[in-house]
């Protein structure tokens, strides 16, 4: 069997790939991108796959799918511990990054087509729920994207 990989590192080299695609975005003035929004869960589940298949390989095949999927789940909380870690020391550190994020969201709120009075009560709960909605949307987006990852590296790795 050849040196594994644990899941720490996996998670954390998956991290360091998502955080420098959002900071690429960010730097780049592209955080209005969807599409490009998208590839970091692109890459996030890319880079499950790998690395299960990876271990699925150290483990000499013989890995079940429920003992991949573990792995591959496990590699994704601890990549979304250090994506939220980061976000809250980039927030803090950098905080008109914050606001350019209330920006963004007031120009989408105009091109809805609400008034001025409309959007106060919206940015004022923005401003007031900032963190839990950053935590909590970086939270489920990765845990979920997360377990599809680890669903289908598990299932194409080969078995016995």
């Amino acid at each position: 069997m050849q040196g594994s990989v644990s899941h720490f590192l996996a998670g954390a080299l998956v991290a360091g790939l998502l955080i420098l695609h959002s900071m690429v975005l960010t730097f780049t003035g592209q955080l209005t991108n969807r599409g490009l929004g998208m590839l970091g869960l692109l890459l996030l589940i890319a880079g499950l796959i790998f690395f299960i298949r990876r271990h699925g390989q150290d483990r000499s095949h013989q890995a079940s799918f429920g003992e991949l999927f573990s792995y591959g789940f496990k590699a994704t909380a601890v990549a979304t511990i250090i994506c939220i870690a980061f976000q809250w020391v980039f927030f803090t550190i950098f905080p008109e990054y914050r606001e350019q994020l209330l920006d963004i969201t007031r120009e989408e709120l105009v091109q809805q087509g609400l008034t001025e009075e409309q959007m106060a009560p919206v940015l004022a709960k923005m401003r007031e729920f900032f963190w839990p909605m950053t935590i909590g949307g970086a939270m489920f987006s990765t845990l979920l994207a997360g377990a599809l990852g680890s669903t289908i590296g598990a299932g194409v790795t080969k078995k016995p």
